[in-house]
């Protein structure tokens, strides 16, 4: 591997350890931006006139209702779906140990190459450490058996997405070998960046977080927008 490789390489992890901890600042706020906001909403709404009050109420729930009606709709046709795939789970066979079930990766179709492949592989080393049945003759603290039960937890979720980023950095906090660092290892944590940064702009985008982040401006606008879309009623000045 040339310098420059692995200099970029350094950066790149640096990067995407950046734009995960913004993921996660935005994740766990956002709880918090939705409670606070439709108090803001209910304090409006209750300060409208009883018969605009009643009015809002019916189409809400006439909404609600075609949600409804919608989302199970859209479950009855994945779960038809589902039953006319067949299983796709893989299971690793450990020496000395339980089997360990691994399921197949949402983008193994999209990604069938040298990544999901990496990918598998590493989660099979963080899993042979972290695996709950792993965990049942090793003499840890309830402390330590809670965190490497998170990390198999957070290593499922990442092999799921093949989030390769996800997979290297846990294996690294858990003293695994992963390796001398590849060329293709650059485009891989670019892509779990962009990802990653994606997901940020989702949530970025959402009314309640611009209603939580904005100024006096914002904020108005953000209840504005709510109203019209839920109850398509534009409030007053």
């Amino acid at each position: 591997m040339s310098k420059q490789v692995k200099l970029k390489f350094k950066k790149l992890l640096k990067k995407a350890e950046f734009v995960h901890a913004d993921l996660e600042y935005h994740q766990e706020l956002f709880p918090d931006a939705q409670g606070e906001f439709f108090v803001a909403v209910n304090d409006i709404f209750d300060s409208l006139p009883p018969e605009i009050q009643k009015e809002l109420q019916q189409l809400r729930s006439q909404r609600l209702k075609a949600e409804t009606h919608r989302e199970e709709s859209n479950r009855e046709e994945e779960e038809t779906s589902d039953e006319e795939e067949s299983d796709n789970t893989e299971v690793l066979v450990t020496p000395d140990g339980p089997d360990l079930d691994v399921p197949g990766t949402e983008c193994d179709e999209e990604d069938p190459g040298i990544k999901s492949a990496e990918a598998k592989k590493l989660f099979y080393k963080i899993a042979e450490v972290t695996h709950p049945d792993k965990l049942l003759n090793r003499q840890l603290s309830p402390n330590e058996s809670q965190r490497l039960e998170r990390l198999f937890i957070r290593a499922t979720g990442a092999y799921n997405s093949l989030n390769w980023y996800v997979l290297y950095s846990i294996a690294l906090e858990l003293g695994i070998e992963v390796g001398t660092p590849r060329e293709e290892y650059l485009e891989w944590v670019e892509d779990d960046i962009r990802r990653t940064m994606g997901a940020i702009a989702e949530i970025g985008s959402k009314i309640i977080w611009v209603w939580y982040t904005g100024d006096e401006v914002s904020k108005r606008f953000a209840i504005e927008n709510y109203f019209q879309q839920v109850y398509n009623y534009t409030l007053e000045e």
